[in-house]
């Protein structure tokens, strides 16, 4: 099974560093490493470009939309943060001085910013005040990603230091951070209705968190021969991963199974590291990019098709382990065979630990 690519691609002149996709309308926005911002329009058989914005002068490490999809929030490798209003086509805000170090990512949800830098420091900014509400400085390597638990009052962040940092947003304190790896986290996401996170790391393996138990990960699951950059939730059981190898890979959680490669992020046969990967679920599109300057846009929309999902995962199964029928290259087959093979191997790992629930309101909420 491959994505459709049949979806224009974006070029640019510098090095991409970021994409996001807008909460509800066919729109990308990209930045670049000269500090350049674009938003384009996109459907299945062109794109059009409707902004470009030089949001800074270094570059623009990581953006987000904010949750009404009226501003991009972009953060910079001098340290500084902005805010784009894409209708206005300007920046309506600026910080010279957020961090002190370089900024990697960052993340929006209402009236709340998290950012996080090259020292691992975290802040959270009040949008309405435009001021820090609380810093924290647990970690001592970058922030390479951050997520956002609403109905846990959570944010999780990963650092390249080996640890998932866990933030309490109603009381602004740093409630618990894992011991740290002997591996670079670089990515996380959460499943099971909140239940269980997943972390990628530099080293090609997922560690697997059950809520609750942040000291030590439940699981590891090997497999992927590169490290895992970036990965998005496809549903409660699902991941998409995109791996430096260049292929983009969708992965079972509990139980751990790689189902399918569905694409990969190449030109002219030549593959490239995916360095970003973002999913536009009202659109069923998912964006790459790499530093090839280059944003590849992929059709899924058959991935979230309920009443075929079932069996056409199966029939991806039967074909790999047959080699018969199938479009995957002689090393995407031998990826997955071997990667069935460490799967089979850690089929009798470590006992599910019992979910815990909790109902509390956010720190920002109807606000």
């Amino acid at each position: 099974m491959e994505a459709n690519e049949t979806l224009p691609e974006l070029r640019f002149s510098s090095p991409v560093a970021s994409i996001d996709f807008h909460p509800s309308n066919k729109l990308i926005a990209t930045s670049l490493s000269s500090g350049q911002v674009y938003l384009h329009e996109f459907d299945t058989e062109s794109t059009k470009e409707v902004m470009k914005v030089q949001a800074h002068s270094d570059s623009c490490r990581d953006l987000k939309f904010s949750t009404d999809g009226n501003f991009i929030f972009t953060c910079c490798a001098d340290g500084s943060l902005s805010a784009i209003d894409i209708n206005k086509q300007a920046p309506v805000y600026r910080q010279p001085n957020a961090h002190e170090n370089p900024l990697f990512s960052l993340l929006v949800y209402d009236n709340l910013l998290a950012t996080g830098d090259a020292e691992g420091v975290i802040k959270l900014w009040d949008l309405r005040t435009q001021k820090v509400a609380f810093e924290f400085n647990e970690n001592i390597d970058y922030i390479s990603d951050m997520v956002i638990v609403p109905k846990k009052n959570r944010i999780l962040a990963s650092s390249a230091d080996g640890s998932l940092t866990v933030i309490n947003t109603k009381s602004g304190t740093l409630e618990e951070s894992s011991e740290p790896q002997e591996d670079e986290f670089l990515s996380v996401s959460i499943l099971k209705e909140n239940q269980t996170v997943v972390c990628g790391t530099q080293g090609g393996l997922l560690y697997v968190f059950d809520w609750g138990e942040w000291s030590e990960p439940s699981d590891r699951f090997a497999g992927h021969p590169l490290s895992i950059d970036a990965m998005v939730k496809i549903d409660e059981d699902t991941i998409c991963t995109a791996s430096s190898d260049g292929f983009l890979r969708l992965v079972q959680i509990k139980p751990n199974k790689f189902i399918s490669v569905i694409g990969e992020h190449e030109d002219n046969g030549f593959p490239f590291p995916i360095e970003k990967l973002k999913i536009s679920y009202p659109h069923n599109v998912v964006a790459t990019s790499s530093h090839d300057s280059c944003v590849k846009l992929w059709d899924v929309a058959y991935l979230f098709q309920k009443e075929e999902e079932e069996g056409e995962v199966e029939e991806v199964v039967e074909v790999n382990d047959e080699g018969e029928g199938s479009d995957l290259s002689d090393h995407e087959m031998k990826f997955i065979e071997q990667a069935k093979a460490q799967v089979q191997a850690q089929k009798s790992s470590k006992k599910q630990k019992p979910n815990k629930k909790r109902k509390k309101r956010g720190f920002f909420s109807g606000l």
